[in-house]
């Protein structure tokens, strides 16, 4: 019986992330449809990239599976999007498509700098033998 309740709990699982991961592709898609992000909040949008940079770094560093860091790179990305969006769409002062894929760019470049500095802060920790729990 524990055999299929770990199963179990691993479908469960992998279906959870992968939910997770395509969160935002309905809103990007809408976006994109009705030519505006609404009412959508930027700086609530721009925890998804920093969200990305600190899950993914610490991830790496517990050796998390593979599916977690994919999927917390698949969330930083559509966030990114959603970003880039509301800079392009937004009703007064829009940004032309050039600068909102530059800006989508430098977000991704920076949240995987950010994944890396976190990598990297966790692992000085390590070798200098001070504890950052």
């Amino acid at each position: 019986m524990t055999e299929a309740v770990e199963i179990i709990k691993q479908v469960l699982g992998v279906i959870a992330v992968i939910l997770w991961m395509i969160m935002l592709a309905p809103q990007v898609m809408l976006n994109f449809k009705s030519r505006s992000t609404g009412s959508l909040s930027f700086l609530t949008m721009t925890t998804f990239p920093i969200w990305t940079a600190i899950i993914a770094g610490y991830g790496l560093y517990q050796q998390n599976s593979v599916l977690l860091l994919v999927q917390s790179f698949v969330v930083g990305f559509f966030g990114a999007i959603v970003l880039s969006q509301i800079l392009y769409y937004k009703p007064i002062k829009a940004w032309s498509l050039f600068a909102s894929i530059t800006f989508f760019i430098i977000v991704l470049l920076a949240t995987g700098g950010g994944t890396v500095l976190i990598l990297y802060l966790c692992t000085v920790g390590q070798l200098t033998e001070i504890a950052f729990e």
